[in-house]
C-alpha cells in the first residue's frame, strides 16, 4: 500500500529564530512592528510518514528562511515583497525567490496575499490579542482553536524587551512566541 506524506507545521515556528531590527512604530512607542524592510526569520516545516506498525510516525525536517525586502502597491495597498530561501546562509538576491506579499494595520494585524494575482487577503498573525483571547490555527487539514495563556516579555540580545505570546491548546502549553 503507498502512503502519503501527513503535512503539517510547527504553529508560529516561523519565530524560531527571528531576526529584526525593527523601528518602533509611532502609534505605539512598546510595539516594534513585524513588516519592516529587511526583517529576517526561519520557519521549520515538518513531514510526517506512518511507520507500521510503530505508532509513532518518522519526521523529516525542512528548514526554510524568510525576508522582507522591497514594496509593492496591490489594489491601492502597500505591502512588502516576501522572499523564502532554503538554504543555511542564503545571499539575496540569488538563492531567494518572491514568495508572497506582506502589509501591517495600525491595529497590530499582519495581512498575507498569495502571489497569484486575484488572491485573497488572509490574516496572518495578530499582534493586539490579550490574555485568554482564542485563535483558530490551521494545521493542514485541521483547524483547532488555541488560547493566548499568557503574555510575558524577555529582553533581547540588544538589550530591548519584546512581547512573549504564551500559546496552549486545552491548558496544554505548546508554543511560546516572542514577536513585539
Amino acid at each position: 500500500m503507498k502512503t502519503q506524506p501527513l503535512y503539517f507545521f510547527i504553529l508560529f515556528s516561523f519565530l524560531l529564530c527571528f531576526s529584526s531590527f525593527a523601528q518602533n512604530n509611532n502609534h505605539n512607542p512598546d510595539y516594534h512592528s513585524f513588516v519592516q524592510e529587511g526583517n529576517k526569520w526561519n520557519n521549520v516545516d515538518v513531514w510526517a510518514f506512518p511507520n507500521p506498525p510503530i505508532p509513532i510516525p518518522d519526521f523529516i525536517f525542512h528548514p526554510q528562511c524568510f525576508m522582507l525586502h522591497g514594496d509593492t502597491i496591490i489594489n491601492g495597498m502597500e505591502y512588502k515583497k516576501m522572499y523564502f530561501s532554503t538554504r543555511k546562509d542564503p545571499i539575496f538576491p540569488y538563492d531567494w525567490s518572491l514568495r508572497n506579499f506582506m502589509r501591517e494595520d495600525e491595529n497590530k494585524k499582519v495581512w498575507y496575499k498569495d502571489i497569484s494575482s486575484g488572491s485573497e487577503e488572509i490574516l496572518y498573525y495578530d499582534f493586539s490579542l490579550e490574555i485568554s483571547d482564542t485563535v483558530p490555527v490551521d494545521l493542514g487539514n485541521n483547524e483547532w482553536p488555541v488560547v493566548v495563556e499568557d503574555i510575558t516579555y524577555e529582553t533581547i540580545n540588544n538589550g530591548e524587551q519584546r512581547k512573549v505570546f504564551w500559546l496552549s491548546k486545552e491548558k496544554e502549553i505548546i508554543q511560546k512566541i516572542i514577536i513585539n
